[in-house]
């Protein structure tokens, strides 16, 4: 009998001993083979309760118990607070419990909202509590009114999400600029927003992509975007009325039920961001990269022509200096390239200069200012450069220039020919240029050409248009020193081949609105949004008409150009006045080799939400 003890007593300790291990190997596992887990954590109890009135306005705790144990996500971009706190509260988590510590002295008969937004989930799957709100008030009653809406881009119509959208009861202009919002909300993924605990009254409705945290639109150039009109909160409560019993012979002993539910207005506001393009002027610098230039780098476009004066190198203005430099038109908004054409200055490697130009001050406005400027030609380039001089003096025949150009083997039939030489042209010969097309291996005849000069005063840049035939093979051609530059410099010969695509690679599209826009620009976007070809109205058509493009998939994009410029304008939150308004076609268009499409949009019948097209709805 001791014996069976015994052998009992060791099978029960190798049990034991098996399950140890086992519960070993499978650590923090827990019990194996059950549902996965998918509820998100739930509130079991809050600390002062959700709702509470009359809370003390001494720095504030709220506690949070959940039935699991959860963590905080991304809190700083997720959890917002009504009204905004200057000192943020801190956020705790420890196991199933949630601690709120407020920094700042609460105000006195104030509606309070946290709006955690997704930032609570539960600590083993991760499982969201979505738009989890709490609320209380320091004053006898909460305020329980809501607005509600949509941030989208104004130019791409794509949901915006981690702005900060705000109201105030403060009706005047600069308020946006100046104090910090009365109630916000942050916007989610899709670009709503609710802001919660509003009051009944007046209010305007801003949004700003708020990156300094600050709650106004503090650092300009930030996207931000406002409503138009007054917003004037509201709640309409509905309800459904279902029969429990029913007695057809006496209907007083029907047992009804109310139910009934809250819908907040306004609800579905939808506002459009953009960004203003009101640009701080200043000169940043400037440059001398060769002897014969140099370029003025500005912080933006001047509005007003800059003086140049030269100066000796004792600051004193050179006297008759006269016309010494050529001004190239600008190709970058920022940058002003100017081209010296007086010997004397081009003989020293370091000038001397002062330029008189308007400046920007804090508050944008322009104020004149002078600045002088020591600009040298970089010291490895100067010695390069004087070298090279010295090699082509010694030579007996001319210095040449450099030529570029756009000539491609295959050129697109509406690819317009451009030429561009390295220094400013004092001569130009057009009868040195000619293009001849390909008939066929021994037969060519020559094409008619017209010149465009981009520069008539500094001109570096000469583009050819000619009447193009599809499918067909030319070869252009420049006589050697038929051009000449400022510095004496010529041309060597130039020749290139090329072909025209055939009209069958093409294809065509016609769109057709089924109600009239005036003043309608459509848009041909690529899969990156990019603007291929743009279209105005042809009245004999009774289309917007895209011609020769490249077979692919395509978007399309209208525009209203309310001042007629040829360009889609942000707007100006000084002025109220918003962006043009754009619609999308939401269809992705697929355009194929020799076909001709007619597409019939109908674009104001689309609901704005809607009107992006799927495929590009992940893009911001």
């Amino acid at each position: 009998m001791v014996r069976y003890r015994k052998i009992v007593i060791w099978l029960a300790a190798l049990s034991c001993a098996a399950g140890l291990l086992s519960s070993c190997a499978n650590r923090g596992s827990g019990p194996q083979g059950g549902p996965k887990d998918e509820d998100p954590p739930l509130l079991k109890v809050a600390t002062p309760a959700n709702g509470t009135l009359n809370v003390p306005l001494t720095p504030t705790t709220i506690n949070f118990e959940f039935d699991e144990n959860i963590s905080i996500e991304d809190s700083y971009n997720n959890v917002v607070f009504s009204p905004p706190q200057k000192n943020r509260p801190e956020i705790k988590s420890n196991g199933k419990k949630l601690k709120v510590v407020f920094a700042d002295s609460l105000k006195p008969n104030t509606t309070y909202t946290i709006d955690f937004g997704n930032a609570i989930v539960d600590y083993n799957e991760s499982n969201v509590l979505k738009d989890f709100t709490y609320s209380f008030s320091t004053g006898s009653s909460i305020d329980s009114l809501r607005i509600s809406g949509y941030v989208i881009d104004a130019h791409t119509l794509a949901p915006v999400s981690g702005v900060s959208v705000g109201i105030y009861s403060n009706m005047q202009d600069s308020v946006f600029e100046k104090l910090p919002f009365e109630r916000m909300a942050k916007t989610r993924e899709d670009g709503s927003f609710v802001i919660y605990g509003v009051r009944e009254g007046e209010y305007k409705l801003y949004a700003v992509n708020d990156l300094l945290q600050d709650f106004r639109y503090s650092q300009f150039g930030s996207a931000i975007a406002f409503c138009d009109s007054i917003i004037r909160p509201d709640v309409h409560f509905h309800g459904t009325i279902d029969t429990l019993s029913r007695d057809t012979l006496n209907a007083e002993n029907n047992v009804l039920r109310i139910t009934s539910f809250p819908e907040y207005y306004p609800q579905n506001i939808i506002l459009k961001t953009f960004s203003e393009e009101r640009q701080s002027e200043y000169l940043k610098r400037g440059v001398r990269p060769t002897k014969q230039s140099f370029t003025l780098i500005f912080g933006a476009k001047p509005s007003v022509e800059p003086v140049i004066t030269l100066l000796s190198k004792d600051s004193t203005v050179v006297e008759n200096a006269g016309n010494w430099f050529l001004k190239e038109r600008s190709t970058k908004a920022d940058s002003v390239a100017y081209w010296i054409c007086d010997s004397t200055v081009l003989a020293n490697d370091t000038m001397y200069i002062k330029v008189d130009y308007m400046k920007s001050d804090n508050d944008y406005v322009l104020q004149a200012v002078s600045d002088t400027m020591r600009l040298a030609v970089p010291t490895r380039r100067s010695r390069r450069n004087s070298k090279k001089q010295e090699n082509e003096q010694e030579k007996t025949g001319p210095s040449f220039m450099d030529i570029a150009s756009n000539v491609r083997s295959e050129m697109q039939v509406y690819d317009t020919l451009r030429f561009t030489f390295s220094e400013p042209l004092a001569k130009i010969n057009t009868n040195g240029f000619h293009l001849q097309r390909l008939v066929n291996d021994s037969v060519t005849e020559n094409v008619p050409l017209t010149f465009v000069i981009d520069d008539s005063l500094c001109t570096r840049n000469i583009r050819l248009f000619y009447k193009k035939d599809y499918g067909s093979n030319y070869k252009v051609t420049l006589d050697s020193a038929s051009m000449q530059s400022i510095y004496g410099k010529i041309n060597t010969i130039y020749y290139k081949t090329y072909r025209i695509k055939p009209l069958e690679d093409y294809s065509n599209l016609n769109v057709k609105l089924t109600s009239s826009l005036p003043n309608a620009v459509v848009e041909l976007l690529d899969k990156s949004e990019k603007v291929v070809q743009s279209s105005v109205y042809d009245a004999d058509m009774g289309a917007f008409p895209f011609q020769d493009l490249t077979p692919g998939d395509y978007y399309l994009r209208l525009y209203i150009d309310e001042n007629q410029n040829g360009k889609w304008d942000t707007g100006t939150l000084q002025d109220r006045k918003q962006a043009e308004t754009v619609y999308y076609y939401p269809k992705i268009l697929n355009l194929r080799a020799n076909w001709d499409v007619e597409e019939e949009w109908p674009v104001s019948e689309i609901p704005i939400m809607q009107q992006r097209p799927e495929a590009l709805k992940s893009k911001k």
